[in-house]
């Protein structure tokens, strides 16, 4: 089934709490185990809701199993190749 991506990013609220703790954290990269920790989802569920958040564009995938934050001041961009030396480091 081929899904239509929306122009807009909404966040739920789940993925919304999920987004202020990372901002509160400082964190502009995270993991699967991070949304774990942070929500309290099983392992399945904390994939769903992070392939839900990177196809509202809420997030981008930077390398497997890696995410990070996509900037809300990119409007609806929906990709985001952010920081070389954060990615590095990570």
């Amino acid at each position: 089934m081929h899904r239509q991506h929306d122009a807009s990013k909404t966040l739920g609220p789940r993925s919304a709490g999920l987004v202020v703790r990372l901002h509160e954290q400082g964190r502009a990269l995270f993991r699967i185990a991070d949304v774990r920790r942070i929500t309290g989802l099983s392992a399945v569920s904390a994939r769903s809701l992070a392939r839900q958040m990177v196809d509202r564009g809420v997030v981008a995938r930077a390398a497997p199993g890696l995410f990070q934050l996509v900037p809300y001041e990119l409007g609806r961009e929906r990709t985001f190749s952010g920081s070389p030396f954060l990615l590095a480091r990570a």
